[in-house]
């Protein structure tokens, strides 16, 4: 008994008890794909995962995503096309029978959000930062793309800081974030070229054209993002850089020559990395 473990098995009309423990103590027998979605994925990167594990054609998923309705994300969700996914396919482990269909499996992740979000009152809490909900979950997709968790917060803070019209004298900032750009160009490098930076697209943070959050969840946010950016820590930082990618210490700071003097430590690391 010890060696049946749980899950769903394909099992014959008619079997005799012994046959049916047979089965059980045969993984082949098992009847579900088991799907790991770690965070951060975007929606293109967990469709290809959905689709490798369950042999279904990637069409089949994103004709769902990017039909208005056949997902049932929050009444607040926004977006278009395959945009409308993102931040609401949550990651986790997931058992999905063989034979569920395209719809029950990426119904079956933003039922996990949904639950998720009710667990932590993601929807009130947000308001109470002065964002909507849609908002807020666009920051907790820049956070979880941006640092470790362990800088969440601090991350959290530096978004809101920067969204912040008092910081700069009544007008909005631009964020400056390489991750924004990385969505546009579903990639996810550490060091964009000057030609990446320059690229005509919302997403582009980098662009006083394109000031405030991007028009959309850059990425699939877990909860630790998400509380992160209902909860950020407090600090007046304004600017961060991740010095080391390799063990991910990051610095923060609201000085911009501090900034320079902690993005000259990136540069030394990429000299030496690279």
């Amino acid at each position: 008994a010890t060696n049946v473990t749980p899950g769903r098995y394909l099992m014959l009309q008619q079997m005799t008890g012994a046959q049916a423990v047979e089965r059980m103590l045969n993984p082949k027998s098992r009847n579900e794909n088991t799907v790991v979605l770690p965070e951060g994925l975007r929606t293109d990167q967990v469709v290809e995962i959905l689709s490798d594990v369950t042999g279904r054609k990637k069409s089949e998923f994103m004709n769902i995503i990017t039909t208005p309705g056949r997902l049932d994300l929050p009444e607040w969700a926004e977006g278009t096309g395959e945009a409308r996914a993102e931040g609401f396919l949550f990651p986790a482990t997931y058992a999905f029978d063989k034979d569920a269909t395209a719809s029950k499996i990426l119904n079956e992740l933003v039922a996990k959000f949904n639950e998720v979000a009710a667990e932590i009152d993601f929807e009130a809490r947000a308001k109470e930062t002065g964002y909507n909900p849609y908002e807020v979950l666009t920051v907790a997709s820049l956070v979880q793309a941006e640092a470790p968790p362990e800088d969440f917060r601090k991350v959290s803070q530096v978004v809101y800081n920067r969204l912040d019209p008092q910081t700069w004298g009544g007008t909005y900032g631009y964020l400056g974030f390489d991750s924004t750009v990385n969505y546009v160009l579903k990639q996810s490098e550490i060091n964009l070229s000057e030609s990446d930076r320059r690229i005509n697209s919302p997403y582009n943070t980098f662009t006083e054209q394109h000031q405030g959050l991007p028009p959309t969840p850059i990425e699939n946010p877990g909860e630790a993002a998400l509380e992160a950016a209902l909860k950020p820590a407090d600090g007046d930082w304004l600017y961060f850089v991740t010095v080391d990618p390799n063990t991910g210490r990051t610095k923060f700071t609201a000085n911009y020559n501090e900034f320079l003097g902690f993005q000259d430590e990136f540069e030394a690391w990429l000299r030496e990395n690279q």
